[in-house]
């Protein structure tokens, strides 16, 4: 559950329902920490070494819920900004 503003939103868990640039957003937020962790660590065992910022949990979330949370059609933009929203959670609520 995602409760802000005395709103309440179900998190889905099968993220392939949810809006497909939601799911084109999440993929290029993740490919970039990927990348800089590469670019900062190197590529050799990588995948064990890997935690994604909080920046990118919080963007993630923000593009999956930004549409059931606001009842409004995807918008990349203003789930971006949604963010702000996603950081006032404590972790427990937010992460299913």
């Amino acid at each position: 559950m995602f409760e802000s503003s005395n709103k309440m939103v179900n998190v889905v868990r099968n993220l392939s329902i949810e809006p497909a640039g939601a799911f084109m957003a999440a993929r290029e937020i993740i490919v970039d920490e990927i990348n800089a962790h590469i670019k900062q660590h190197g590529a050799e065992n990588w995948q064990q070494n890997f935690n994604p910022s909080l920046k990118a949990c919080c963007q993630i979330l923000a593009h999956y819920f930004f549409c059931r949370a606001t009842g409004k059609k995807y918008n990349e933009y203003e789930a971006e900004e949604f963010c702000s929203e996603i950081k006032k959670l404590r972790v427990t609520e937010a992460l299913p």
